[in-house]
């Protein structure tokens, strides 16, 4: 009797272990649904698993400048020309982001994000320039106008003098 309660111990261990063991195994060999990251969901820049300090840091300056160039566009402050220059230096720096990340993995070194961030400070001085232009303009203009009217009427006051003696 001790024979047979060890044996159906036994089996019924053997069985309950082959049964956990095939439910680890199909846990196991579980496949995953890929996941489909579609451009409204992603940056414009390479996808990658991970998201990297830097490179965010750099990517987020980058969409910060474009829009800004939108706005200014969209309020009048600069041409479509200007808009379309600062664009295009925007590209070349993004292509540089996207040679870096490909050349380190999806990263990009301190070093060549001190380099981005220098031109992005560079692109940013200079588009707050052109913003402003208009503005200076109109005050040179303005000072020229009030320099011609100083001339006028001290030539004025001059013949004034001249026809008085």
């Amino acid at each position: 009797m001790k024979k047979y309660i060890i044996l159906s111990l036994t089996t019924s261990a053997i069985i309950m272990g082959g049964n956990l063991l095939s439910s680890v195994a199909f846990a196991q060999t579980e496949t995953t649904t890929p996941t489909v990251t579609t451009p409204e969901t992603t940056s414009p820049f390479a996808t990658r698993g991970e998201n990297h300090p830097r490179v965010d840091q750099v990517e987020k300056r980058i969409e910060n400048q474009e829009n800004r160039i939108k706005s200014a566009e969209q309020a009048g402050k600069i041409t479509p020309e200007q808009a379309q220059r600062d664009q295009n230096r925007l590209d070349k720096q993004k292509e540089q982001l996207k040679a870096n990340e490909a050349e380190h993995g999806g990263h990009i070194t301190a070093g060549e994000k001190k380099k981005l961030n220098g031109e992005l400070n560079r692109n940013n001085e200079i588009g707050r320039r052109q913003a402003n232009h208009e503005r200076h303009e109109r005050r040179e203009r303005k000072e020229r106008r009030e320099q011609r009217q100083e001339k006028r009427e001290k030539r004025q006051q001059r013949n004034d003098q001249h026809k008085s003696n």
